[in-house]
């Protein structure tokens, strides 16, 4: 009777175990993967937009060395406007910023700009020392120019009229691909464009092999020059 009673409940904790073995763990596995496929499918739809792109530009950054728009190529660029000295709104924005670009600064595949409009090019380097970037300080340039360089890059980038109205008050931020194509403009007054830029990011970089060949495409283009 006592070995009866035993094997009952061992049998029944096998049932059990090969149960959660054979049927439990599949169909969650499954059920995880099917939901990060779906949830990168949305993002990836997101992305699948022509905004424009990231015009030529040729503008000195905080350290007075001039930044061209060659420094994009094969990049993921995200770029926004700020005014000097800059609003609550404006410091705000540029301290979220700052969270993203210490996420991803181990990368030589991304880039930062920021187009300051500033008295002087000594304000901007003054101002950029202010900010709590702690490595890779060369991912990030804000570039500085006369008024006219820089309503003339914000027009040529041609965003369509329904995201213009925020560029003004420079609460706008724009992410390129690799050939500087803009996919997404977020409103960083939003509480949500934080987190949803840092899910674009990863999205957005080059894969290996096309890594590669924007490396070969990128020599090319130096012998030719």
């Amino acid at each position: 009777m006592t070995n009866k009673a035993t094997s009952t409940p061992h049998k029944i904790f096998q049932f059990l175990a090969l149960g959660f073995i054979f049927i439990v763990l599949p169909g969650g596995s499954w059920y995880y993967l099917n939901e990060g496929y779906n949830y990168r499918k949305a993002i990836l739809e997101e992305l699948d937009q022509d905004l424009g792109t990231i015009p030529n530009f040729q503008l000195p950054n905080q350290n007075n060395k001039v930044i061209t728009d060659k420094a994009l190529r094969g990049k993921v660029a995200i770029v926004n406007s700020l005014s000097l000295p800059p609003s609550v709104s404006e410091q705000a924005i540029i301290q979220q910023l700052v969270k993203v670009q210490d996420q991803f600064d181990k990368r030589d595949d991304i880039v930062f700009l920021t187009f300051t409009k500033a008295a002087a090019q000594e304000e901007v380097a003054s101002y950029f020392k202010t900010l709590d970037v702690k490595r890779n300080k060369n991912q990030w340039h804000f570039l500085t120019g006369t008024d006219a360089e820089l309503v003339q890059i914000e027009q040529k980038m041609a965003l369509p009229a329904s995201l213009q109205n925020s560029v003004t008050n420079n609460s706008t931020m724009v992410i390129a691909d690799s050939s500087s194509t803009i996919r997404y403009v977020y409103d960083f007054r939003e509480k949500e464009a934080v987190k949803k830029l840092i899910h674009h990011i990863p999205n957005l970089m080059p894969r290996p092999k096309e890594k590669e060949g924007i490396r070969k495409s990128k020599e090319m283009g130096d012998t030719e020059e």
